[in-house]
């Protein structure tokens, strides 16, 4: 039971995002922030080893690496999102059902144990004799076992109550640090290269 809370508590505080997606996510923030820098106006670049980032093109074809990074982020972030809360529901659904059972398979085992113990036996079966003589101890340790299962489920309780306070950090760091952040810099990275990208578009086809 113990490992199996465990588990649980490990599936409500892993981390939502893949490694993958932590990578696209920190590239999109540094190719932004990039083509924010190059498309202010106060800010001059020089040209190294012949390439000028300040040119329209260069700025243009780093745009485009912004949406790329942006669209793969988003979608990224959906299926890793959507896998984690799905792993969190399955995980604390069978731990509901494992709990039942557990607490179910106690009920039936303390009732037989009562019934063979309350079981009218002859003098001569002492093989029985002998099972019932500890069958009420074996009632003993299966109500023991319950209690415990009764522990668990109050320590589940007050895990939950402390991860719900937990829940509310997480969908801080999960929508604004980890979603809105790089989307509110890459947003404003395409607005100021609308003009570039088209520039490089044009230099690219034409």
């Amino acid at each position: 039971m113990k490992a199996l809370i465990n588990e649980y508590r490990i599936s409500e505080n892993e981390d939502q995002l893949s490694q993958t997606t932590r990578a696209i996510r920190r590239n999109l923030l540094i190719v932004s922030s990039l083509v924010i820098l190059l498309t202010t106006e106060k800010i001059t670049i020089q040209p190294t080893f012949g390439l000028d980032l300040s040119s329209p093109e260069a700025k243009g074809a780093i745009a485009i690496v912004v949406l790329y990074k942006l669209i793969t982020f988003l979608v990224c972030f959906t299926i890793d999102y959507r896998s984690w809360n799905a792993k969190k529901k399955i995980t604390k659904h069978t731990f509901k059902e494992k709990n039942i059972a557990n607490y179910l398979t106690n009920l039936t085992l303390l009732d037989q144990s009562i019934q063979f113990a309350n079981e009218p036996i002859s003098s001569n079966n002492t093989e029985k004799t002998l099972l019932k003589k500890h069958s009420l101890k074996i009632a003993s340790l299966i109500q023991s076992s319950q209690e415990r299962t009764e522990q668990y489920n109050s320590e589940l309780q007050k895990f939950s109550k402390s991860i719900e306070n937990t829940n509310i950090l997480q969908s801080i760091r999960i929508w604004i640090l980890d979603l809105c952040l790089p989307v509110a810099v890459a947003l404003p990275a395409l607005y100021r290269s609308v003009g570039d990208i088209s520039v490089f578009l044009k230099a690219l086809f034409c």
